[in-house]
């Protein structure tokens, strides 16, 4: 019976050591984290604790996102726009900042007035 255990216990052993050494790196890398863009250089003024800030009119200001075609590699650029304003005076600020053709800016003026109204929850 030692003998036998002896066996045993020696072909477990060398069952264990490796042929090869163990890879340097791990096999599957570490997952990325995502880290979201902080916009173009602003920087927090006052206490505002990521809560949106009051206008003039009481409304909160909500945040538009407008980009390029797919292809273009542009980042979007976001718009901030007090709640109260109409579809008219969010594209007229968007066209301010970079002209459109009279087609494109109507039909701009028609998808925000489209999601204006999805967000007020009329349409």
């Amino acid at each position: 019976r030692d003998a036998y255990d002896r066996a045993v216990r020696q072909a477990r052993g060398r069952a264990r050591t490796r042929l090869t050494p163990a890879p340097a790196r791990p096999r599957r890398p570490d997952q990325q984290v995502y880290r979201p863009h902080r916009g173009g250089g602003e920087r927090h003024r006052g206490g505002g604790e990521g809560r949106p800030r009051e206008v003039e009119g009481g409304g909160e200001w909500a945040l538009w996102g407008t980009g390029g075609a797919m292809g273009q590699r542009q980042a979007p650029r976001v718009t901030r726009v007090p709640q109260g304003d109409s579809a008219e005076e969010v594209t007229r600020r968007v066209c301010a900042r970079s002209p459109l053709e009279p087609p494109l800016r109507r039909a701009l003026c028609q998808r925000v007035q489209d999601e204006l109204s999805k967000r007020r929850g009329t349409g």
